[in-house]
């Protein structure tokens, strides 16, 4: 059970940085196609666990990892679905909820993401941009 003493031991600011290692992991998965990455995002909120105490701010990170991970397969649900596996009881559900929604095709404006390009990649900026 080394993986429920891992998530134990997860502060506030760990679980912060978890969540931006998370989203900065699934765009530069989708930079380099590189879907060992977008797992690498998954298992990273396996691990927070919510800690961050607000899941809206996991969704968002979902959001932004479903599009990269979707930029590289046609499938990701895949990649949710083995995360979940190893993840405590409530991101498990939060990840195969999230499989659920009705609008994955446009999840990435859902949860208040914008698409940029840049001379040689693509970047992602959230919120509003004025």
């Amino acid at each position: 059970m080394e993986q429920t003493y891992v998530r134990s031991q997860i502060t506030f600011e760990r679980a912060w940085l978890l969540l931006t290692f998370a989203k900065r992991s699934a765009v530069c998965a989708a930079r380099t196609r590189n879907p060992g990455l977008v797992k690498d995002s998954l298992t990273a909120l396996a691990i927070e666990n919510l800690a961050c105490e607000d899941v809206r701010d996991d969704l968002v990170a979902l959001g932004l990892i479903f599009h990269c991970a979707k930029s590289i397969h046609s499938e990701p649900a895949i990649w949710f679905q083995e995360v979940a596996q190893i993840s405590g009881p409530a991101v498990a559900k939060l990840l195969c909820d999230f499989l659920l929604r009705g609008d994955l095709d446009q999840i990435l404006v859902a949860m208040g993401w914008q698409e940029v390009k840049m001379p040689n990649e693509v970047g992602y900026v959230w919120g509003t941009r004025t």
